[in-house]
């Protein structure tokens, strides 16, 4: 497991033990100070990914250990273990490299799923200050600038003119490796899907409710989801289906597809995270309902899981998860939840309305 000392590393090995607390987990990280929060059985300090010796020292451990399985939570991991993975002598369960490498450049997947119908929205690639000015002429008085490759809100910003936009792009050296596109909604949503060989075997779909650290990043985004909830809406259902196979011919591993909604409420693909869970929704939701990373490892082994496939949005629409870093999450519903603002609107009224007085 690599990134093993690292936040979804951590959730990742909890959900797969609690599942089957006989798993032996091996983790591999390459910082040296979280290694040492790493719950797998044993762990091991390995190069960085851009290393040219990240390969061969992941399959020595792969060796030495007579591990099976390669799982990934570290976004920087997946290019290096999807090029290395006939080196490694163990399974992966990812997708096809032509897959992960599409995955990995926005703006070129953008231009994918935009010929194959996905809705996506407006964006190009900015190279140059005529490629900003042109972004501001189509896409409104105010563009989202984000960097090609990378997750976590990579680079990104709203802007609302030139000046800014040029200042941000000279900060992040991004004259070339970043895109604008039209401004979207705060909604945003995610379709988290595991599939065998073409096959879709689980997936699950959940709103973000708000960004840990949201109100201290620039963006507004954090890459880090402080809550999450639980839905079942078929219109995510299918653009998520659509865009995963708008990249991959038989898609395989773990696919999680970003979803945003437009000034209009439409719901507009932004990304596809390749070959991991996405900030640790899903390993949240196994620890009281459907379990989705294990049956990602069986799925990899080739077992059926015992249920049948395909599994849609297994987990109550609803549910919400309530987390932050370091926490065990707790769950509510949007039934209490909207209680709690009834009693507070209760509260209000008599406050502001006095029934009597003295």
């Amino acid at each position: 497991m690599s990134g093993a000392g690292g936040r979804l590393g951590v959730l990742h090995a909890r959900a797969l033990k609690q599942a089957d607390p006989s798993l032996y987990l091996i983790g591999i990280d390459a910082d040296p100070i979280r290694i040492t929060r790493a719950e797998t059985d044993e762990v091991h300090l390995v190069p960085r990914a851009s290393d040219p010796a990240y390969i061969p020292v992941v399959a020595q451990v792969v060796l030495q250990t007579d591990a099976d399985l390669l799982l990934t939570n570290v976004t920087a991991d997946i290019p290096a273990i999807s090029a290395g993975r006939d080196r490694l002598g163990c399974t992966t369960f990812l997708p096809d490299h032509e897959t992960v490498m599409l995955c990995e450049d926005k703006a070129a997947s953008n231009a994918v799923w935009q010929k194959a119908g996905v809705p996506v929205p407006s964006s190009m690639r900015i190279n140059d200050q005529g490629d900003l000015k042109q972004a501001f002429d189509e896409y409104g008085e105010k563009i989202w600038l984000r960097a090609l490759v990378g997750s976590g809100a990579s680079g990104a910003l709203p802007v609302s003119d030139m000046e800014s936009a040029i200042s941000w792009i000279n900060l992040n050296k991004g004259w070339g490796r970043f895109m604008a596109a039209e401004l979207l909604g705060p909604q945003t949503v995610s379709w988290e899907s595991v599939w065998s060989n073409g096959e879709l075997v689980v997936a699950q779909s959940r709103r973000r409710l708000y960004w840990e650290f949201g109100r201290i990043a620039m963006s507004g985004v954090s890459g880090i989801a402080g809550a999450g909830e639980a839905i079942a809406d078929p219109e995510i259902d299918q653009v998520g289906l659509a865009a995963v196979r708008a990249v991959a011919e038989r898609p395989n591993g773990v696919l999680g597809v970003d979803v945003a909604y437009d000034m209009e409420g439409n719901p507009k693909v932004t990304e596809i995270n390749p070959g991991r869970f996405m900030s640790g929704a899903s390993c949240h939701f196994a620890s009281k309902f459907f379990n989705v990373p294990y049956a990602a490892v069986q799925a990899a082994f080739g077992e059926d899981g015992g249920f049948q496939r395909p599994l849609l949005n297994p987990v109550t629409p609803g549910t919400i998860f309530v987390s932050g870093l370091d926490r065990v999450p707790v769950f509510t519903t949007r039934f209490e939840i909207e209680q709690r603002k009834s009693s507070l609107e209760l509260l209000l009224k008599e406050v502001s309305e006095p029934s009597g007085t003295v």
